[in-house]
């Protein structure tokens, strides 16, 4: 959905540049991040949002989730910014930030568990 929004938009200031003699060099396209490497990717799934007194279906949702540099705000397309979830009884303070993109978005894992979620005995 957002990258056939983005493409209208990449479009729409293509014609209109054209009809008003806007050379081609000079339109700014909307910047798009780049997936980490694969290594630095893992399987995981999460529970979608319900509103608030709506009942849902709680299904879980398979995402790939990425290392990611806090405050970088510029994320590969069907991705969006999170802290790393902590499955431990005692979780750390500090955001560890992390991107987390559909499954069949641009981004592919190597690992298939999350980390923090392998037994450790």
């Amino acid at each position: 959905m957002l990258r056939s929004l983005v493409l209208v938009a990449i479009v729409t200031a293509v014609l209109v540049s054209t009809v008003l003699g806007i050379p081609q060099s000079r339109i700014t396209r909307p910047a798009v991040g780049k997936c980490p490497p694969p290594t630095d990717c893992y399987q995981d799934f999460v529970m979608p949002k319900c509103p608030e007194g709506k009942l849902c279906a709680q299904v879980m949702k398979e995402v790939v989730a990425c290392k990611w540099q806090c405050g970088n705000t510029i994320v590969p397309y069907g991705c969006k910014q999170r802290c790393k979830p902590c499955h431990a009884q005692v979780c750390p303070d500090i955001c560890e930030c992390e991107i987390e993109c559909s499954a069949d978005g641009p981004c592919t894992a190597t690992q298939t568990a999350a980390p923090s979620a392998t037994p450790t005995n």
